[in-house]
Formats: structure tokens, sequence, C-alpha cells
């Protein structure tokens, strides 16, 4: 109620989320947003992104500063061998600025570029036995893809760079990434998506994560919240969506590979009620090929309750 008659009086726009993946780690989600015009501000869990943007005609910009104080890269509860591994578990941080510019193209194209730098320390938490240099990433990288109403595709091909206390040098990764969905608006639908990535020479900063059904890493049902770090991968997402009314009931199977020959299944059933701007979701995953010691939650389960961007005065 105080988040809403903050926006009332002094916003354009605000949004907020609360939720959680629950299961042998569990973590929340806190999803606060203020914008006005061109600036925008957003508080994500543990994130603080301050940014400038402006979406015209002809493209998009914005410059950002983001400062993520404890859980970046989800340091804060690695695994290993199916279980939380606490010997690793660190507090991550990191401050810095980001850039990202979009050229529209006819017929749906566009091309792009981006790019961070984010200087980061770790601290070990209790029990941790993991020492972890502090690490200075950086990203470069130009994109491009295809908008239509129903499919999506992006390509992004860059270069990771980072550098520790007494390097003598700068340790570059080249990488690409391509993202594709196909969403058509009909009342019984096919969840169709594909992701994936290959890449040299990355480290456990900027590997990619794996795991889990928040729409913040690569998804896989089933697992733990960004379970699995890994540099090449691809990653399938087929299933079915029904709309009936305000309700999306959806049922998907996630597919997912990495090197050095590893992959995963998982199995997702999601409940969507929606009301405008309104939302809140349940899911529960399970995944039949991924071990777990015992004593270990094999059934995460995501939940959230939430607004979309909300115009004060126009529910």
């Amino acid at each position: 109620m105080l988040l809403w008659l903050v926006g009332v009086a002094w916003a354009d726009e605000v949004r907020v989320a609360l939720g959680g993946q629950l299961e042998a780690a569990s973590h929340g989600i806190l999803d606060v947003g203020w914008r006005r015009g061109p600036l925008s501000v957003q508080w994500q869990t543990d994130t603080l992104d301050v940014r400038l943007g402006r979406t015209e005609e002809r493209g998009s910009w914005s410059i950002g500063l983001r400062a993520a104080s404890v859980a970046a890269g989800m340091w804060i509860t690695p695994w290993t061998d199916g279980a939380p591994d606490l010997t690793r578990a660190q507090r991550a941080t990191y401050i810095g600025p980001d850039v990202q510019v979009q050229r529209y193209l006819p017929n749906g194209w566009w091309v792009g570029a981006a790019g961070f730098a984010r200087p980061h320390r770790f601290r070990p938490l209790p029990g941790s036995t993991l020492d972890v240099p502090p690490t200075s990433w950086s990203r470069a990288q130009a994109t491009a893809g295809l908008w239509r109403d129903n499919a999506q595709a992006r390509l992004a091909v860059g270069v990771d760079a980072t550098t520790h206390p007494g390097d003598s040098g700068v340790r570059t990764a080249p990488h690409a990434f391509f993202d594709a969905a196909f969403t058509p608006d009909t009342k019984i639908a096919p969840i169709l998506s594909l992701r994936a990535g290959v890449a040299a020479g990355q480290d456990e900063v900027t590997a990619t994560r794996v795991g889990g059904m928040t729409p913040y890493h690569v998804p896989l049902a089933g697992a733990g919240w960004a379970e699995f770090w890994v540099e090449d991968f691809v990653a399938a997402r087929a299933g079915a969506i029904a709309h009936l009314g305000p309700i999306d009931v959806s049922a998907a199977v996630d597919t997912v590979a990495w090197t050095p020959g590893e992959g995963a299944v998982g199995l997702e059933g999601r409940l969507r009620w929606h009301d405008r701007a309104l939302y809140a979701e349940v899911a529960v995953g399970f995944s039949p090929t991924i071990s777990r010691p015992v004593g270990i939650w094999r059934v995460p389960v995501f939940l959230v309750v939430g607004t979309q961007w909300l115009q004060p005065g126009r529910g």
C-alpha cells in the first residue's frame, strides 16, 4: 500500500513483485520498479539498477548503473553433486555501468550493441573454505535479431574479459549466444523455445547459469536455482499452454545439454492468474535425470505475485 501511494504521488509508472523458488536452497524475489520518462530505478532482490533510456521509432538506447550487494552470480548457494555446497558459498558483489543500443530495420529486423564493466568482490560465507580473488569482468557484444508478433529470435556475439589482482594480462573468452521463441496468440498454443551458447575460456564468474524456473537464468525445471555453471550448452523447451480467460495453464519439458557430454531433462507444470496488470503464478518442477542425495528436496516450487508496469490512476 505504501509503495502504491508513493507511486501515485510521484511516479508515472510503478511495478512490484514478490516470490521465490522453494527448494533445498530456497531463495526469494523482490522486484520493485519506478520509472518516469527516460529514467527508471529498479530494485531486484539484491540488485539496484538505475537507468536512462529511450525508445523511439528508429531504435532504442539505455545507459545504466547496476550494483549487486549479496547474490551476484548466485554464489551464495553453489551446487556440487546434486546438493548445495556451502564449502564454496560466497557473498558476491559488484557495481558498474552498462550500455545498450538498438537500431530498428525494415520487416522486423534489428541490430545493436551492448557492453558492461563489473568489478566483483567475494567474501566467504560461514562454512566456506573457498577463497575467490576479486575479479573485474567486462563484456562487449554485437547483437542482431528478428521480431514478429508470434516469434522472436536474437543472436549475440562478443567477448568477455576478466582480470585478477597480480595478473600480468587480461583473460579473454569469446562467446556467441542464440535464443528464439514461437509464441502464437491462440487459445491453446504450443510452447517452443531454443537457447544455445558457445564460448571458450570462461571461468566460474563468466559461465552461464542453468537451472530453476525463474526468468533470471536458462530454465531447467526440477533443477536448483542456477545449479549448473556451464560454457557450451543447448536448451530447448517444448509444451503447450491453454488460455482460459484470466487463467493460463501450461505444461512443458526442458531438455538441456552441456559439455562435456552432460545434460538433464525437466518437467514443469505452471498455473498463472492475471487481471489487467495484476498476476500470480505457481510452477512445480521435477527432473527424472538429476540424482539427489538422501534428504535433498526433489520437487522445487516457484511462486510469484505482482504487477506489470502500472500507470497510477489507470489500474
